[in-house]
């Protein structure tokens, strides 16, 4: 399994060496992704509902080259507004988001990262293609409910760690430095752009 070593040799030590090669102004989409966060604030009120969840998903699909087709079918009556709120990794859930957002745990990523920033990374093929190495783009690897949640959970492992702290605020200068973050991005986002820039 060349992923899952991949992922679980993922070090601060690697993700700094990462970012010190990041070119400055290599992210274009930096002043969307705030105006994003700041929209998705709005529309997280109590009484948030499917419509809520639908706009959500619209504004995340608009970073993507993909055509967002929606499959209300495969909510199937299921609230998952609890499930975000407590940052539930559970498969079942994440089978029902990722069938809801075009059958993509990429979409299902993006939706997840902008209601929670500070609990969801963002997946994608350039993550994957910056944890293992493989320059194939393997749909079926990368649509795998499985690899987002240890790729969400190893992620977290690091953040999480008391002892990352000094390194998260060294990424962060780093990434400051090189002007492709504005200001304050939550430790789970340091970590996932940097693996995506």
């Amino acid at each position: 399994m060349p992923f899952q070593n991949s992922l679980n040799a993922l070090s601060f030590e690697r993700i700094l060496a990462i970012a010190e090669e990041v070119l400055p102004d290599s992210n274009p989409d930096i002043e969307i992704y705030h105006m994003l966060l700041e929209a998705t604030e709005r529309l997280m009120h109590p009484d948030r509902n499917t419509i809520t969840l639908v706009a959500i998903t619209h504004m995340a699909y608009g970073w993507m080259p993909t055509m967002l087709t929606l499959h209300f079918k495969e909510l199937n009556d299921v609230d998952v507004w609890p499930f975000i709120d407590h940052g539930s990794f559970d498969p079942a859930f994440l089978s029902t988001l990722k069938g809801f957002t075009n059958n993509s745990i990429v979409g299902a990523s993006k939706l997840l990262h902008f209601c929670q920033p500070e609990i969801y990374p963002i997946w994608d093929s350039r993550v994957y293609k910056r944890i293992s190495g493989d320059d194939r783009r393997p749909d079926w690897i990368i649509n795998k409910v499985s690899n987002y949640i240890a790729y969400a959970s190893r992620v977290r492992t690091l953040v999480l760690n008391p002892q990352a702290a000094q390194q998260i605020e060294e990424l962060r200068q780093i990434l400051l430095d090189r002007r492709v973050i504005l200001g304050y991005e939550s430790p789970i986002r340091l970590v996932e752009l940097t693996l995506w820039l």
